[in-house]
């Protein structure tokens, strides 16, 4: 058993993303009317783009720029073809969908796929050893990383701090209680919980429990945020807006009753856990 240094495991889990990216990439080129590769797709691309955030002081960071700069054109572009899929799954759960309805997003969503093909079949743009050789090692002075230091005392010091922010953010959002800080929140949460996906192997049982809350919790919040991108696609159908608002009420409601659980005890329960990394020995 031993510890892990900085720069070998940040060469190591962006690797592992960039290839898990690359791989789901190269299946939803030829899957773009399956709604669940380009939910995979857009996934793999916002774990690729937050290890490239959580190792920020480590890899190059132009390099890093580049490719992320890469990610956002392909993810607004996933987007459009996820929100059309959406839209048409909330307004039949709020009983809104008809036929005209339906259609119309049908059609919205042959428009972006055709976009989304246009860039994914790009060739050159996808090259392996092209994006391999922008994950370079490249250690800044006033990183939030200490290089001469193992992952695990970096840990001991990172997660917790992140935790700390990730409550706050929380409390900030049902304070102001209005959709904008609650699509915030959710944003924050989904980075959190791609970071903490980072470091499972250097903790047990409790890491384990602490992703399948925030994966609960991502499941409210994208419920609500799947209503708001509804709402902004209906334009002027009122009808279907107000039937989707209802049901936009009825998450809001479902989520505060979930937020309870994230106490102030559940937070100084997980900071505990993760002072306390283990060693691993690779």
């Amino acid at each position: 058993m031993k510890s892990v240094s900085v720069s070998g495991y940040a060469r190591l889990r962006a690797s592992s993303r960039l290839e898990q990216f690359l791989t789901r990439r190269q299946y939803a080129e030829g899957k773009l009317h399956d709604a669940d590769a380009i939910h995979d797709l857009r996934v793999s691309i916002r774990r690729l783009a937050q290890c490239l955030r959580t190792f920020r002081g480590v890899l190059a960071p132009l390099p890093a720029r580049k490719m992320r700069k890469g990610l956002r054109r392909l993810m607004a572009l996933c987007a459009a073809v996820r929100n059309c899929d959406v839209a048409i799954e909330v307004l039949q759960q709020a009983g809104a969908i008809d036929n005209q309805r339906k259609s119309r997003l049908l059609s919205a969503r042959r428009d972006a796929e055709r976009a989304l093909q246009e860039h994914l079949t790009d060739g050159c743009r996808w090259r392996k050893r092209k994006w391999l050789k922008l994950l370079r090692i490249s250690a800044q002075k006033g990183a939030e990383w200490v290089p001469g230091e193992s992952v695990q005392v970096n840990l001991s010091t990172m997660l917790p701090a992140l935790t700390d922010e990730f409550f706050e953010k929380g409390r900030t959002a049902k304070k102001n209680s209005d959709l904008e800080s609650w699509h915030e929140f959710r944003l924050h949460a989904k980075r959190f919980r791609y970071t903490l996906e980072l470091f499972r192997r250097f903790y047990g049982s409790e890491m384990i429990r602490c992703l399948q809350d925030l994966r609960e919790l991502q499941e409210h919040l994208g419920g609500i945020n799947d209503c708001m991108t509804t709402v902004s696609m209906l334009k002027e159908d009122r009808e279907a807006a107000a039937a989707v608002h209802c049901l936009l009420g009825e998450r809001e409601a479902r989520f505060r009753r979930y937020w309870r659980y994230y106490s102030a005890r559940l937070q100084e329960r997980w900071k505990n856990w993760m002072r306390q990394p283990i060693s691993v020995t690779k």
